[in-house]
């Protein structure tokens, strides 16, 4: 059988024994599915032959052949855990080498195998040279249109940090960051926006921990809102979303003025929704710190907006007082205080990017209280920016 799918992947040689190129893939992904199934009852030795008869279909010129190889390292992961372990620069190479002729079919079991070897391979030197050899893939994934391969490249960095977490009992985790932190030189806006989007999953995963790292997360961070790339400040807005609600008051109240300062350059910019994501921030800044902090930290041309901020959550507070005294229907906060004093929002990390941007609500907020607010100059809605409207995906990009 893996003798056939050995044949197969020979070109020329192997169509000369009959047949057109489709049968000859058809076949070869068909030896590839027949192995998979095998899987559990191979030993050491077959299970090593395997290997070496995978890897080549890596570059195969068929998305299917691509598709199955990578499920077959991905199971090798898990049933022959320390095989993979031995060939682990054997298979760093392979997934470097393989990136330039990935299938757009095989790029999710690709994400998934990498996935599969992050989890279940143990934590070493060579663990760590895996991870960077993957980490840039993985956080380009986040942006991915798939959702799937967006919601395990998520896990995938929250697995990476966990294993380095565990692995050098908490030592390491600082450098982990440090990795991707080297992602904001990236060339492109793309490759910086993903860095910015996986820095902020692992802030909110990691918020408690964050500590020293903290200063030059959110200074990093801020110096992208002048970026003229609107891709890159839509995830700087979501990175400063997670960071409102899951970072403590005392870091925030540390930063506040240079935040509040970057966050005004955009909130008289309605395309993209920066303006209601601007005021969403602010909102929870008021609810973390409070108003009259914020209104110290924001000059003096800004200060109507954060009234009109404070007003609308005087009527959200006396409209769940009402709800209270069964004057009006339960609905939920978007967070609570914990038995412990903390503050945690609901619906986890998603709901921390996400949460609270309604278009309805935003247009009713302008038409009454925001009508006469000025557009910051070279912020508004003018010409040279991105065309507004279209879908938002995880990533936060229209």
């Amino acid at each position: 059988l893996l003798a056939a799918a050995a044949a197969g992947g020979e070109g020329e040689d192997a169509m000369e024994d009959g047949g057109t190129s489709e049968e000859i893939e058809e076949k070869k992904a068909l030896m590839m599915e027949l192995a998979l199934a095998l899987m559990p009852a191979l030993d050491d030795a077959s299970a090593e032959f395997l290997f070496k008869v995978t890897v080549p279909f890596l570059v195969d010129d068929s998305g299917a052949v691509q598709k199955r190889a990578y499920k077959t390292l991905q199971a090798l992961g898990i049933e022959h855990t320390s095989l993979m372990q031995a060939k682990l620069s054997e298979v760093q190479e392979h997934l470097v080498t393989g990136l330039p002729q990935l299938s757009p079919a095989a790029g999710k079991w690709r994400v998934r195998c990498v996935a599969k070897l992050v989890e279940h391979l143990p934590f070493d030197v060579a663990y760590m040279r895996l991870l960077g050899a993957v980490l840039g893939e993985v956080m380009l994934g986040t942006k991915s249109a798939a959702r799937k391969t967006r919601e395990v490249s998520f896990a995938v960095l929250v697995c990476m940090a966990q294993k380095v977490d565990e692995g050098s009992a908490g030592q390491q985790l600082g450098d982990f960051f440090t990795m991707l932190l080297a992602g904001l030189a990236g060339t492109t806006p793309h490759m910086v926006s993903a860095t910015v989007l996986a820095l902020s999953r692992l802030v909110y995963e990691y918020a408690e921990r964050v500590g020293v790292l903290a200063p030059a997360l959110l200074q990093s961070v801020m110096l992208l809102f002048d970026h003229k790339s609107r891709e890159i400040v839509t995830s700087a807005l979501g990175f400063a979303k997670v960071a409102a609600v899951a970072l403590s008051p005392e870091l925030l109240r540390a930063h506040l003025a240079p935040m509040v300062e970057k966050l005004l350059l955009w909130s008289g910019d309605s395309r993209n929704r920066f303006r209601l994501k601007v005021k969403v921030i602010l909102e929870r800044l008021v609810r973390r710190i409070s108003f009259e902090e914020v209104m110290e930290a924001t000059p003096e041309e800004h200060k109507k907006f954060i009234v009109a901020i404070q007003k609308r959550l005087k009527r959200a507070k006396e409209l769940r007082n009402r709800k209270k005294k069964g004057l009006a229907p339960e609905e939920e906060g978007e967070g609570e205080i914990g038995e412990d004093g903390k503050y945690r929002i609901k619906g986890g990390y998603e709901q921390a990017l996400y949460g609270e941007e309604d278009e309805e609500e935003e247009g009713a907020e302008e038409d009454d209280e925001m009508e006469d607010f000025p557009a910051p100059a070279g912020r508004g809605a003018g010409k040279g920016g991105a065309p507004s409207g279209g879908r938002r995906g995880l990533e936060g990009t229209p």
